[in-house]
């Protein structure tokens, strides 16, 4: 069994004398960057536990585009009950690690120790709090006001000093399919971000102002339908 297997979250508060001898038979596998962790046909029921890397999720339309759900980090879960009668795609953004437990797995434990039931019901309500903010930002009319929402969610469980924080680069290809606009207005905003001091890249990382990104995503809120003169009037795709 892989170490890392008992310190991941969802384990927090179990007993894990208990648990462990369930666990010996967990292995962990490493996706490349880019390599698909599963997909919606997936035939074996299982639930993903992310012990290193970061996943993004999304689905597929009809035409090809992509809709991005949600981006994982280290010490958070997919699949299963996270991910719906449909099923969805998860492919590692980098090198990473996860480790699977199938549907007796989960029911042995849960009976060993009720607590890992209720850190699924955490998790999966997490989720669905983030499935409802996303929700949120895409029904905001300003897209400026948007694509700050979402690089602050990006950037929810990061710390950081003098209220910056850094987070992984997300392309702009990758921000468009999270916000449901044309590429070139992401571009377009981003760049207005930029020039207020709110976003600065550094090689493959964005450096974010959170305080100016929090005042731009209430200050939307605040005015209501009404759009703030200094950002660009550009309808959103």
């Amino acid at each position: 069994m892989d170490d890392r297997v008992l310190a991941h979250p969802i384990l927090a508060g179990t007993r894990l004398d208990a648990m462990k001898p369930l666990l010996a038979d967990v292995k962990s596998r490493v996706f490349a960057a880019g390599e698909t962790v599963s997909r919606p046909d997936t035939s074996w029921p299982v639930m993903q536990l992310l012990l290193e890397g970061r996943l993004c999720l999304f689905e597929l339309t009809r035409d090809g585009r992509r809709i991005i759900l949600d981006h994982l980090d280290q010490g958070d879960v997919d699949g299963m009950i996270m991910a719906g009668r449909r099923g969805h795609f998860a492919v590692a953004m980098e090198r990473s690690r996860v480790a699977a437990m199938g549907p007796a797995l989960i029911a042995n434990l849960i009976h060993v120790d009720p607590q890992f039931a209720i850190n699924l019901l955490r998790a999966a309500g997490e989720r669905l709090q983030r499935r409802e903010e996303q929700l949120e930002r895409l029904t905001l009319r300003d897209p400026a006001q948007r694509l700050a929402g979402q690089l602050l969610a990006l950037s929810d469980h990061v710390t950081g000093a003098d209220g910056l924080c850094s987070i992984p680069r997300v392309s702009h290809e990758a921000l468009s399919d999270m916000l449901g606009l044309a590429r070139e207005t992401v571009t377009l905003h981003l760049g207005k971000l930029r020039r207020l001091g709110a976003v600065r890249v550094e090689g493959d990382r964005f450096v974010l102002h959170r305080e100016l990104l929090t005042s731009i995503n209430e200050r939307q809120r605040d005015d209501g339908a009404r759009r703030a003169s200094w950002f660009p009037r550009v309808v959103p795709s």
